[in-house]
């Protein structure tokens, strides 16, 4: 009952907030830094927003959720009205200062959701080239070819842009140091001036989720709390694209994530604990290890993520240990016995592999897997060992 009525609280605020903030309503926040709005209940059940920057003569747009998809979306479309919204917002709101710049942190709609308006003003798209793979799907070819010069790639580490009044400082991260973002590279936007981060969707806390008493830590807070770390600066905020109508002028204080860091268990923390166990006691004290799993609420991930590293190491004896226990925990998965297959394919094991594929595709016959992923999984694993 506690659940339904929190949730029946979420969804009248949200509604509400979205019925009395109009279509990119635009809010001040500090001198020279303005939030807009866009109801994008439609699509999921929250309201997000982009960050304006204003500078002496002109302005900046850090992303634009026109649209709240993300990573599963497959076929992009740009938001051609929707952006000539936007412009007519900025232009009502701004009459003197025209827009210079729209800042992505990655591709996902909930992003950048329209192109073709701004770029045809000369108006500069700033984002990576491996992000902009996913971005030009937007753009015709002929837009493309009379202004992609305006189509500002950052594929170093950082670059800013600045002059008396303001400044915004971009900072490019991977996925090879950062395993839990959500495109192959990333970008963050730092506002000295405010001490704020503009972190997009890197920032997230689950919902009630606990593991042996511990607030469970979302991936991608692992990955932004390194980075910060790893910066000479420590902001006092983090921006999202969700309203955050919530918070005090609709950011995160960052003592929060801070704090969460320190208290909370990761699943890094989780995954290291599975692989520090011998492969001999995860056979033998089997049961054991997977009651302690299910009483302490451990997540399956965690169990799945230790399985990716045993195999990145080639203990695939620990690897298949490790699967039995993802099995037995979830049992109803097809990634389960989609796991168990592939390790005994890269055993040897071909009719046992066989029949791990029969059992994957009964539970989900749409489920990408089998024989022929398998052998395309284990070349690309015999080739990262020979790096």
């Amino acid at each position: 009952m506690k659940t339904i009525l929190t949730y029946t609280i979420l969804t009248l605020a949200v509604t509400t907030f979205a019925q009395q903030t109009t279509p990119h309503h635009i809010s001040k926040v500090d001198e020279g830094l303005y939030f807009m709005y866009y109801d994008t209940t439609k699509t999921k059940n929250i309201v997000t927003k982009s960050t304006i920057v204003e500078f002496r003569n002109y302005i900046a747009l850090i992303e634009m959720p026109i649209s709240n998809d993300g990573a599963g979306t497959t076929h992009l479309k740009d938001h051609t009205a929707e952006g000539e919204q936007v412009l007519q917002s900025l232009k009502s709101y701004f009459p003197s200062k025209p827009l210079k710049y729209v800042l992505s942190t990655h591709w996902h709609p909930h992003s950048i959701s329209s192109v073709i308006p701004f770029i045809s003003r000369k108006i500069t798209l700033v984002t990576t080239s491996q992000n902009f793979e996913r971005i030009k799907e937007y753009i015709d070819s002929a837009t493309l070819l009379r202004y992609g010069k305006y189509i500002r790639f950052v594929d170093t580490d950082s670059m800013v842009i600045n002059d008396k009044r303001n400044k915004i400082i971009t900072y490019r991260i991977e996925d090879s140091n950062n395993p839990n973002l959500p495109t192959k590279d990333f970008l963050y936007f730092y506002l000295p001036r405010y001490k704020a981060l503009h972190v997009s969707c890197m920032y997230y806390r689950y919902d009630n989720r606990f593991v042996a008493g511990r607030e469970l830590i979302y991936g991608r807070n692992e990955d932004l709390s390194r980075f910060i770390v790893s910066k000479p600066f420590r902001p006092e905020y983090l921006i999202r694209t969700r309203a955050d109508q919530e918070e005090t002028n609709s950011m995160i204080p960052y003592p929060r994530l801070k704090q969460i860091m320190e208290t909370g268990v990761t699943m890094t923390n989780l995954r290291d604990s599975f692989l520090k166990m011998s492969t001999a006691q995860l056979n033998t004290q089997t049961d054991s290890v997977v009651s302690a799993a299910v009483v302490n609420m451990v997540p399956p991930g965690a169990i799945s993520a230790a399985v990716d590293e045993a195999l990145k190491k080639n203990d695939l004896r620990k690897a298949l240990a490790l699967a039995k226990i993802q099995a037995l925990l979830n049992p109803s998965s097809a990634a389960s016995w989609n796991t168990f297959g592939k390790i005994y394919y890269f055993l040897g094991e071909r009719a046992l592999a066989s029949m791990y594929e029969a059992q994957c595709k009964k539970i989900d016959p749409k489920y990408s897997s089998g024989l022929t992923v398998w052998e395309k999984q284990w070349q690309d694993h015999q080739a990262g060992l020979q790096k």
